[in-house]
């Protein structure tokens, strides 16, 4: 159960992936770097963080920071200081894509209409719907018959004879 008012705002989270070739990482790093001491004076800058490529899986850099409300994040990303930073920054990035997360689960929502512009449904539904429609895949794979060589398998090998106990049977006697 979920006690006390709903929270004033909502933290607002941008993910950036940037393209940048192996020879420009340093020159990136270097520019990531600047761009985090400019964005942490702003107001309502919450963190940040970046993420390096995973060969074979993720190819671009991903950086990720949080502020505390939209107009924050409004305001670092309309600032004549962005501007300036993302000019410098021109001849080392080949490429990037913005990506604004609204929240947790955020990427399983298609959102349209109103929605598109950043409301999406309340949390509490994409929670519910997250509980709903996960939890219950979750305790089916989480049990015998939902591992492979599960249930079906306990069931199409012989059984082993037990006595009492879980010993093996007793032998007769020989008397």
């Amino acid at each position: 159960m979920l006690v006390g008012a709903p929270p004033a705002h909502r933290a607002v989270t941008v993910g950036i992936a940037h393209r940048v070739t192996r020879s420009a990482e340093p020159a990136f790093l270097r520019w990531q770097e600047k761009v985090r001491k400019v964005r942490e004076k702003f107001p309502g800058f919450l963190g940040f963080e970046l993420f390096r490529p995973v060969p074979g899986l993720q190819g671009d850099w991903v950086s990720v920071f949080r502020f505390d409300t939209r107009e924050h994040l409004e305001s670092w990303l309309g600032s004549q200081a962005r501007r300036t930073l993302l000019d410098e920054g021109r001849g080392i990035i080949a490429s990037y894509d913005v990506r604004r997360i609204d929240s947790a689960f955020s990427g399983w929502f298609r959102f349209t209409g109103d929605s598109a512009r950043g409301a999406g449904p309340p949390g509490w539904k994409q929670a519910m719907s997250v509980i709903l429609g996960l939890y219950p895949v979750l305790i089916v794979l989480g049990s015998p018959a939902g591992r492979p060589g599960g249930a079906e398998d306990r069931l199409s090998r012989p059984a082993r004879r037990r006595g009492r106990g879980g010993t093996r049977p007793r032998r007769p006697s020989r008397s």
